[in-house]
């Protein structure tokens, strides 16, 4: 099922359920793409982060119930784009 949507520039989530063990999405922005992943449409614990091209664009993290510090992080320079959809997957 595709689900299109735009969202402001602020951490309000949108909560959509989703069957099976994967995601596909693609981001069209300049930086700071944030997923929650969670059990319920709402944030709660468990809860895991991932944000995409954070910090200008230069770093992407995944993180646990909003704390520090994060379960992984990567250098991910250029990631994301403000004219073109990029694609990614969750599994």
């Amino acid at each position: 099922m595709a689900i299109s949507l735009s969202t402001e520039d602020k951490l309000e989530y949108h909560f959509y359920p989703i069957n099976g063990q994967q995601i596909q999405f693609r981001i069209k922005a300049p930086n700071d793409a944030h997923i929650a992943l969670t059990t319920g449409p709402n944030e709660g614990e468990p809860m895991f982060e991932i944000f995409i091209g954070g910090w200008g664009n230069g770093r992407s993290i995944i993180r646990k119930n909003r704390t520090k510090p994060e379960i992984a992080e990567a250098e991910t320079p250029g990631i994301l784009n403000a004219d073109e959809f990029r694609g990614f997957w969750i599994r």
